[in-house]
């Protein structure tokens, strides 16, 4: 999986990637400046719900929310995923304090509606890039907002390793040596493993 470390607007890449991965760095601005609005209008974790939605970082009924029209590139067709719906009941125990194992959609929408979705999260741990992690229940007018990131996924069991930090940081590689595959019974480790990983800064 390709990695791409962006600090101070300058990216670690060869020129012929210069092109594709400029709107990453953009991309990774922008959420940067989204993240710091949020801020501004009181804490992200008793966010009101209308003011996610009119920044933008979530919108409609999905669980992924990609926004294609401002995330699409040529490093992302399906675009970058910007956040990610957990509404604490579904899969409550695959949630903790430190990151969550998030699961694939499986719907019955038509088209590649949830394809699309699944690889625009994929974008977002290939490129390194921060999104937001929408928690709250159904009909709930309050939502607490993180920061995570993509740091792994497993086709087979369907799932994403997304990790927590108080702020957007110069993201390491979202690989390590530690292979990512689970069985049923698997969710305390790769939380476990979430919590262990070096340099990495829970959010709460």
């Amino acid at each position: 999986m390709p990695v791409w470390v962006v600090s101070q607007g300058l990216c670690e890449c060869q020129p012929e990637e210069m092109h594709a991965i400029s709107s990453v760095a953009d991309e990774i601005d922008r959420r940067t400046r989204l993240w710091a609005e949020l801020n501004s209008k009181g804490s992200p974790a008793n966010a009101a719900a209308s003011v996610v939605k009119s920044l933008g970082i979530y919108g409609g009924q999905a669980g992924i929310y990609r926004d294609v029209t401002a995330t699409q590139s040529s490093a992302a067709p399906d675009g970058i995923a910007v956040s990610v719906r957990h509404n604490g009941t579904s899969y409550a125990d695959d949630l903790s304090e430190d990151g969550m194992l998030y699961h694939y959609p499986l719907t019955a929408r038509s088209g590649r509606t949830d394809k699309a979705e699944i690889e625009s999260a994929k974008a977002a741990g290939k490129n390194a890039v921060p999104l937001f992690v929408v928690l709250g229940p159904k009909g709930s007018k309050i939502r607490d907002v993180r920061i995570g990131y993509v740091v792994d996924f497993d086709d087979r069991s369907k799932l994403f390793l997304i990790t927590f930090t108080n702020e957007i940081v110069v993201a390491e590689s979202p690989r390590d040596s530690q292979p990512f595959e689970l069985t049923s019974g698997d969710t305390a480790r790769v939380l476990q493993m979430v919590q262990a990983r070096p340099n990495h800064n829970a959010s709460r």
